[in-house]
C-alpha cells in the first residue's frame, strides 16, 4: 500500500509538468539573484527569479522572428551583471499547400 501511495504521488507530480508544453527561457539557478532584465528584441519588465535563483520566462507569445536578446541577472542590492546574448528563431510552420478530399 505504500508503494502504491508513493507511486500515485510521483505521478500526480509529473503529470503536471509534463502538460507543459510551451517554449521557455530558461538558466541554471544562480545565488544571489532576484529579478532577470530581459532586452533586445522581446522587451520585458523585471522577471522574477524562481526559488531556486534560476529563469524561467514563457516564449509562447513571442513574434515568429529571429530573434536576439540579452539577459542579465539582478538583485537590488548590488545591481546587475554583465549581460549574457542570446539569440533563437521562432517559426511557425508554413499553411498546406494542397488540400483535397480522398475516397479513401
Amino acid at each position: 500500500m505504500r508503494y502504491f501511495i508513493l507511486i500515485m504521488f510521483f505521478l500526480l507530480l509529473l503529470i503536471p509538468v509534463l502538460a507543459l508544453g510551451n517554449p521557455f527561457l530558461v538558466c541554471d539557478p544562480q545565488d544571489n539573484v532576484e529579478y532577470y532584465q530581459i532586452s533586445g528584441s522581446i522587451t520585458a519588465n523585471d522577471i522574477a527569479a524562481q526559488p531556486n535563483g534560476s529563469l524561467r520566462y514563457d516564449l509562447q507569445d513571442v513574434a515568429a522572428a529571429t530573434h536576439k536578446i540579452q539577459v542579465k541577472a539582478c538583485n537590488h542590492l548590488w545591481g546587475c551583471s554583465e549581460q549574457t546574448e542570446f539569440s533563437f528563431k521562432k517559426k511557425i510552420p508554413a499553411a498546406p499547400s494542397t488540400i483535397w478530399i480522398s475516397p479513401r
